[in-house]
């Protein structure tokens, strides 16, 4: 399973034409977000939205608040379980400069044996679980 890092969702919802393209050749099934994800993406345009002042700001803000949400609708969301926090306890211990959401994300994709799709350099760029 590939997980998608917020990075990425973000160029994906903001049709970047790469990140579509490697998208599309993806299994769909294969394809997974994590719930820390959606907190950022709604997090996000919540914070858009209060900053927005005009109404086309309002309009696209909503409007792609309305695409996110859809989009996290259609694909399967990794959830923070115990296992994760278990793997978010260690992580946190190695990589202390690394940001709490990241190492939740991190966490949550070893807790499933899965891989994440990102295009930041991290300590964890495309971690698999410690089994491999």
């Amino acid at each position: 399973m590939r997980v998608v890092d917020t990075n990425i969702l973000s160029l994906l919802l903001r049709g970047d034409p790469r990140i579509v393209s490697r998208m599309a050749s993806c299994n769909p099934d294969e394809l997974a977000i994590t719930i820390v994800n959606v907190e950022e993406m709604l997090n996000g345009w919540h914070a858009r939205i209060r900053r927005a002042k005009t109404d086309e700001q309002f309009v696209k803000s909503y409007s792609f608040l309305r695409e996110a949400v859809q989009f996290a609708a259609a694909v399967q969301i990794l959830d923070f379980t115990n296992e994760a926090v278990h793997r978010f306890n260690e992580l946190k211990q190695v990589h202390r400069r690394t940001g709490t959401k990241d190492l939740r994300i991190a966490a949550i994709v070893l807790a499933n044996d899965a891989t994440l799709a990102n295009s930041q350099r991290t300590g964890f760029p495309k971690h698999r679980s410690s089994q491999d």
